[in-house]
């Protein structure tokens, strides 16, 4: 049999050698190999850049989430965190103990993320009731959170639908102290209504606490349309505030001169200034 041969138009005939196809494969596939060799180096330079050099001597990137009354740059401020360490040696136990120091947060979560983030997410507290105390002889707010934590005091007058307290003793308040535990559902539920029924909320001008004999608390309301006050259990809810309110307005209607509303018996009763 022949060898096959290839047409060159006026060059004339040439064989076909078949060495000169497997040199080229050859080449070819150290070629390849050699690209994916390089390949290989390159992406285990970026896995060694991303995972040792990165963390071990990048500044951190904080991301603050939760914020409401404080900016990021003081959450790091108040974080702790040395300006020049690097993410690596990044203590995020430390920086959630130093965060938790601060009265104005309810909770805090730190974490780190690969390569070079810190994450802190913060819940603050909210104002569940306010109350006034004499410094420097003037008066200035107290702000409560529902679990009885004061945490802000003497800063703004703005109550953003809290309810005004009084009848507690406040004078030597600090930021971070607690009031009586005994008070917390008192709280609780006043924050609860505030949250869910802020325009019915916004009826009521002042909410004093008095202690009984016996050592429970009642409350007494004070109308914001109306000079009748109002004593009711310790915890109010929505049925009785919106029962009170009701109330209120059909004995505005009436001729008597009411000194008190009482509905801590479920029904009402009322205590006329002729003592009645």
């Amino acid at each position: 049999m022949s060898e096959p041969i290839a047409y060159t138009g006026d060059l004339g005939i040439v064989k076909d050698d078949g060495n000169n196809k497997s040199g080229l494969s050859e080449k070819a596939s150290v070629f390849l190999k050699i690209l994916i060799v390089f390949l290989l180096l390159c992406l285990l330079g970026q896995l060694c850049y991303y995972i040792f050099i990165i963390p071990a001597h990048s500044v951190p990137r904080f991301v603050v989430s939760g914020i409401e009354t404080v900016t990021s740059d003081e959450i790091v401020d108040m974080a702790g965190v040395e300006a020049s360490a690097p993410w690596s040696e990044i203590d995020i136990l430390q920086i959630n103990r130093n965060l938790s120091l601060y009265p104005v947060f309810e909770s805090v979560n730190v974490k780190k993320v690969f390569p070079d983030t810190i994450s802190i997410d913060v819940v603050e507290r909210k104002t569940a009731v306010m109350a006034l105390i004499s410094m420097a002889g003037r008066s200035v707010p107290v702000h409560i959170d529902r679990n009885g934590v004061i945490f802000k005091i003497g800063n703004d007058m703005d109550m953003d639908g809290a309810f005004f307290i009084s009848g507690l003793n406040l004078e030597n308040a600090r930021v971070g102290d607690r009031i009586s535990p005994e008070l917390k559902n008192i709280l609780s539920s006043l924050s609860e209504l505030q949250e869910k029924y802020p325009e019915l909320c916004s009826l009521i001008s002042e909410v004093k606490i008095e202690k009984r004999d016996y050592g429970d608390y009642e409350l007494v309301l004070y109308p914001v349309y109306t000079p009748i006050p109002v004593r009711t259990k310790g915890i109010l809810t929505e049925r009785v505030l919106r029962y009170v309110i009701l109330v209120l307005d059909i004995v505005e209607g009436f001729d008597i001169k009411i000194e008190e509303l009482d509905f801590r018996s479920g029904t009402v009763a009322y205590r006329s200034k002729e003592g009645r």
